[in-house]
């Protein structure tokens, strides 16, 4: 299958393919999870979906849309560093995903490290458990923020369309597989994350834990992390106590799970950030 066959496949079958991928994560993680879940599943996937629905409808929706408008500006325009040489199609495909992949790592990695940033951000950290549904239980104004970051990178590098659309759905998939209470096997997950974000790599990210909060900023690839060096291939604490089984998850500030709805979960980015030195806030190392 050639690169244009691929591109008209995505584009064709958009819909089917993510719903597909997300109820084949539900099923495995149910079949083969990770962690005991801890709070009422009812209760957090009404808050979690009801956070993707807004950010579906009225970010996820939009925001593909003015990425292709403006690659597609680019390209009319002539704009762009990639605009200015003869690539074919499968280079293209790959520089722009590594482009966008490293972009993501370094707005991630801003809303860890600005105050102002993380009171937006640490509403994806206030899950008290890390399932499926976790992939997008962002708030709509981090969705904003990256959808304006995604528009100066794309004019930028001159991103073409097609790296847009299949970027997208490798953004769906990477926020369902490495959110998802999926135990896999030892050695398949050492291979695994030498390259993509695994589920026991990204939950440390969620850990209660600072340092391992701060760590595993990636998205798809795990090379940003090695390069840079916020790579934690296991954590300390919880190797002692069996593995990622033994994590706590969320921020220490927010353990009500029934204080963590919809209505204060949209208010929280509005609230101040609490003088505790155990939350994840990196200005506090």
């Amino acid at each position: 299958m050639t690169a244009e066959q691929i591109i008209d496949f995505v584009s064709g079958n958009y819909f089917v393919i993510v719903v597909s991928m997300f109820v084949l994560f539900m099923v495995a993680e149910m079949l083969l999870p990770m962690t005991r879940q801890q709070s009422p599943l009812g209760f957090r996937w009404l808050t979690n979906l009801g956070l993707t629905a807004i950010n579906v409808l009225i970010i996820r929706l939009g925001a593909p849309a003015i990425a292709v408008v403006s690659a597609l500006a680019a390209q009319y325009l002539g704009l762009g560093l990639f605009m200015q040489f003869e690539l074919g199609l499968p280079l293209v495909l790959l520089l722009g995903l590594l482009i966008m992949d490293l972009k993501q790592y370094v707005f991630h990695w801003l809303m860890h490290r600005f105050d102002l940033l993380w009171r937006i951000h640490r509403v994806h950290h206030s899950d008290l458990d890390i399932d499926v549904t976790t992939g997008f239980r962002f708030h709509p104004l981090e969705a904003i923020l990256n959808s304006l970051f995604n528009i100066v990178v794309i004019v930028f590098f001159g991103i073409a369309v097609e790296v847009i659309l299949l970027r997208q759905l490798l953004v769906y998939f990477a926020n369902f597989f490495s959110h998802s209470n999926l135990e896999l096997s030892p050695r398949l997950d050492l291979y695994l994350k030498r390259v993509l974000v695994t589920p026991s790599m990204h939950h440390l990210h969620h850990a209660l834990d600072k340092r391992a909060a701060n760590s595993n900023l990636g998205t798809l690839f795990s090379f940003w992390d090695r390069m840079f060096g916020t790579y934690m291939g296991k954590h300390p604490e919880a190797a002692e106590a069996g593995g990622n089984a033994g994590l706590v998850y969320g921020l220490r500030e927010h353990r009500d799970a029934g204080r963590l709805g919809f209505v204060p979960l949209m208010a929280m980015p509005f609230k101040s950030l609490a003088p505790d030195p155990g939350e994840v806030v990196p200005g506090r190392r």
